[in-house]
């Protein structure tokens, strides 16, 4: 069992601990069907989890507390925007389907065959 499961079995009762999340390049992690933020640094990293009822707190290398949140519903997201420092198209996991294309200054946007401009 790693530390971080310990740690979190010593001071949460009634928790569930040492779950695995890898954290995702928008620096997410998903655990309990919600997201929660962690430091951009750590993007590509396997974190441990510790599951309270209203609580989730992640651990680096099993020792390191990286992050606690406030337990979020399934579907929800919890983001810290201090996490995104270094990142910050890192928050725009529920936005991403919303940006247009980007366009080369002094190009046109790309025309559809009934003279429409294309988004």
């Amino acid at each position: 069992m790693a530390r971080g499961s310990s740690l979190c079995a010593k001071s949460w009762k009634s928790s569930s601990t040492g779950r695995p999340a890898k954290v995702a390049p928008d620096a997410h992690c998903h655990v309990a069907k919600a997201f929660y933020s962690v430091p951009s640094r750590l993007i590509g990293s396997q974190l441990q989890v510790c599951i309270k009822e209203n609580m989730v707190q992640f651990f680096f290398k099993g020792e390191e507390i990286v992050k606690t949140h406030p337990r979020v519903p399934p579907g929800k997201t919890q983001t810290d925007f201090a996490d995104l420092h270094n990142r910050p198209d890192a928050g725009l996991r529920a936005c991403s389907g919303l940006r247009r294309p980007q366009v080369p200054q002094g190009e046109e946007h790309p025309r559809q065959p009934d003279g429409r401009t294309a988004h």
